[in-house]
């Protein structure tokens, strides 16, 4: 695990600092890889990284090059199947290290600009090829590891940060708007933008290759088909193959590794396995809060999983500083994210990385098996689609419209949610899904914007183009339910979880695993949807793989989700730190919003006549990153 950053120039547009540029940069990404620092450059060429070291600790030093030094490869991430790789490559190539990343080196040799189909892992990769003059970059299947690039036609600079890019001299920080936009539609940044105009992010699955013009080539498609050529069994079985190679590959290393431990599914999952694989205890780690109730505290349900399966469990019972927290979280992320769980993931990978260097994480499993109670959701507007127009909007509507919709207890909660189905009823299928998924709708928005906003908006898209921006991935054959799953995981998972994921874990030099996105256990979730959420019953397919593993009370608790209790945070822990971030002066000063529609929106939430938690912790997110990157 580490960070990496470079730079290609054209000769003309060298200048004499070249290489102190280069270090700053390598400087900025130094908690990526407190371990060891590496170097290359050469004419026109400057590529650095810093590395944690994972793998062959002593040897695998950065970067690696092939027998006559004509190939220069850095790596950010792990190449799991390694041993298998290099099996076959010993006839032809001789090797200096244990390392991972020294497969790259010889797999380009052999397969040119193929090599990263053979690779299973997660990784951003830098590759000189000093015959052809080229720079190619790779970034794994599914985005686990973050790659961004910068291009003006005379300079080419990447790195696995943002600060890296914007260090350099080369680089305006100009909004982009239309990324402003779809943050306040998703609460996240989508892919390939960044909130800097002219900083982008290199596609999931793709290969870059970057000589006199850039050729962009992808590698990898999430599978967008539904496979029938089995029954349920059928694919248990497979699902539980796949996933014990997955966990047995990610066990891989030359530093301890431990389970994230939540008490759920996912995570019971992988630390059956492990336990079973390993000739070790498993290392188990969960985080409590105190002061927060069960809404929020999983410690119990995980304390029970790791009784049961032995486990040297550690539970790191916590009272945050929120405030540091969120600052250190803003300065990480780069780029603003509303998801709250973004400062528990700070929370627990600082608290992990005082044990072990590596951990395994559940994430993946919701969006390739139907884990969110909003899976369940769209199922229930599906029928509730069903009932005549005349019948929902001439009596259900007058009652709907009475229930109170405050979040003081769980039936009214209930309603609320109903209430919100209710309305999104008479939309598209697709628009019913998006309008639920987005944090301000387009009427929010009209009220939340001041006119030049939506000037400044409209000048780069329509003010409604956002909310279309992921339509692409729907163009498949899959049945509603794959097309919403299919949609998380080329979107929400990709730059919200596992962006937040890895800025988080890496913030600590923590590294973390996903078992779920190896794309052998990818390829095995491509099944009917009423396998994944059957009747109502989420993660059915799961339950069957792993029934013989998991305790079956685990499979019957509820549902907690890796929440923050972003609600009680913002009424007494960061009650102050909302007055001040989002005071009406703090918003006119900015300028972008309506400072009456979010002090009434802050209100609403205080007296608890509705839950604006998302929305109030979002836009303080996105003050607090234009103080940071652009203040």
């Amino acid at each position: 695990m580490c960070g990496i950053c470079g730079y290609i120039v054209k000769k003309e547009d060298l200048k004499g600092d070249e290489v102190s540029v280069l270090n700053k940069m390598i400087s900025t990404i130094v908690h990526r890889g407190p371990d060891e620092k590496g170097i290359y450059y050469e004419n026109k060429i400057y590529m650095g990284m810093r590395r944690l070291s994972i793998i062959d600790i002593e040897g695998g030093n950065q970067p690696l090059k092939n027998e006559d030094g004509s190939i220069i490869v850095f790596q950010n991430g792990e190449i799991y199947n390694y041993l298998e790789l290099r099996n076959k490559l010993e006839k032809n190539h001789v090797f200096k290290t244990r390392s991972d990343t020294e497969i790259i080196v010889h797999l380009y040799e052999e397969y040119g600009e193929d090599f990263p189909s053979m690779l299973n892992g997660m990784f951003a990769i830098a590759l000189y090829d000093k015959k052809k003059d080229a720079l190619v970059l790779v970034r794994d299947r599914f985005g686990i590891k973050p790659l961004y690039y910068f291009n003006d036609n005379r300079r080419f600079i990447y790195a696995s940060e943002l600060k890296s890019i914007l260090c350099t001299p080369y680089v305006s920080k100009e909004i982009d708007m239309k990324a402003f936009d779809n943050f306040l539609r998703f609460q996240y940044v989508p892919h390939p933008q960044t909130m800097f105009k002219h900083i982008k992010k290199v596609d999931p699955g793709t290969i870059l290759v970057i000589k006199k013009e850039i050729a962009v080539k992808r590698y990898y498609n999430v599978p967008s088909e539904t496979v029938y050529n089995t029954n349920i069994d059928g694919y248990a079985k497979r699902i539980r193959k796949e996933m014990e190679r997955s966990v047995e590959l990610r066990l891989r290393s030359d530093v301890p590794v431990g389970v994230f431990l939540s008490g759920g599914i996912d995570s019971s999952i992988i630390t059956g396995l492990a336990s079973n694989i390993s000739s070790k205890r498993v290392k188990t780690f969960s985080v409590g809060y105190k002061n927060v109730g069960n809404m929020f505290n999983e410690i119990h349900q995980s304390r029970k999983t790791a009784e049961h399966f032995k486990t040297d469990h550690n539970e790191i019972i916590v009272t945050p500083d929120i405030e540091d927290i969120l600052y250190k979280a803003v300065d990480h992320l780069e780029e603003p994210c509303g998801d709250s769980s973004t400062l528990l993931t700070y929370i627990i990978s600082h608290e992990t990385a005082k044990y072990v260097k590596v951990a395994l994480s559940g994430t993946g499993a919701d969006e390739l098996f139907a884990g969110y109670p909003r899976y369940l959701g769209a199922k229930i507007a599906d029928l509730y689609t069903k009932v005549p127009s005349f019948l929902r909007k001439k009596i259900l509507s007058p009652i709907f419209e009475r229930l109170p919709v405050n979040r003081t207890n769980y039936i009214k909660n209930l309603f609320r949610r109903i209430k919100k189905l209710h309305v999104s009823s008479d939309y598209p299928w697709l628009e019913r899904y998006l309008n639920y998924m987005s944090l301000f709708k387009s009427n929010d928005k009209n009220k939340l914007y001041l006119s030049n906003t939506k000037e400044l908006i409209n000048k780069e898209i329509g003010i409604e183009e956002s909310m279309y921006h992921h339509n692409p991935v729907f163009n498949s054959e899959l049945d509603n339910l794959n097309k919403i799953l299919f949609y998380d995981i080329k979107t929400y998972l990709v730059d919200d979880l596992l962006l937040l994921m890895d800025k988080m874990s890496m913030a600590s030099s923590l590294e973390v695993r996903v078992p779920f996105l190896d794309h052998n256990v990818v390829a095995a979730s491509n099944m009917p949807s009423n396998y994944k959420l059957h009747g109502f019953q989420k993660k059915y397919i799961l339950q069957e793989a792993f029934k013989d593993i998991v305790p079956v009370e685990i499979f019957k608790r509820k549902k907690i989700g890796f929440m923050a209790p972003i609600d009680k945070w913002l009424k007494e822990d960061m009650k102050d730190l909302v007055g001040d971030i989002l005071s009406p002066a703090s918003v006119k000063k900015r300028g972008f919003f309506d400072a009456n529609y979010i002090s009434s929106m802050v209100k609403y939430h205080k007296d608890e006549k509705d839950d604006f938690s998302q929305q109030i912790f979002s836009l303080m997110m996105l003050e607090l990153w234009f103080k940071r990157y652009m203040d």
